[in-house]
């Protein structure tokens, strides 16, 4: 079973297949915030500890996971499936090869969350590019990325 990153549905499929005798393989294994009061984090923590292969979305997650005792044999480095799906896109739009989406209905509103804040924190690991990245880069509306947009 596959299950990929921190939310109760990646738990609860880890834990029903760890109960079954399925191996668990988690995608984005080994992040820490350290951060005990987010459910994320007890989700991070379990989802790990269930599996049988650990995929590391970089060299930190992957050294946390062996701090904690587990062979490193089962943590395997492959990299930040968000952060290389985000650089593929900017690419790709760069190009003009992504599509315009419709815009959301008058009003409505969106934005990021405390996890994804925490996540894009330029903190001056992995994803920090991608923070100033996203700081930098306007939507088709010319607004930055990471401030709540009104879409009127």
């Amino acid at each position: 079973m596959l299950v990929a990153g921190d939310v109760n549905s990646t738990l609860a499929a880890a834990l029903a297949a760890a109960k079954l005798g399925v191996p668990v393989i988690h995608l984005e294994a080994g992040l820490r915030s350290g951060d005990w009061t987010m459910p994320e984090e007890i989700n991070r923590v379990l989802c790990d500890r269930l599996s049988d292969l650990l995929l590391c979305p970089t060299p930190d997650a992957v050294e946390t996971l062996c701090g904690e005792g587990i062979e490193r044999a089962r943590a395997v480095l492959v990299g930040n499936t968000m952060i290389d799906t985000l650089f593929l896109l900017a690419d790709r739009e760069r190009a003009g090869g992504v599509p315009r989406r419709a815009a959301p209905p008058k009003g409505h509103s969106s934005k990021f969350s405390r996890m994804t804040d925490q996540i894009l924190a330029d903190d001056g690991r992995d994803n920090s590019g991608c923070a100033r990245l996203l700081a930098c880069h306007r939507n088709r509306h010319g607004r930055p990325f990471l401030r709540t947009m009104k879409f009127t």
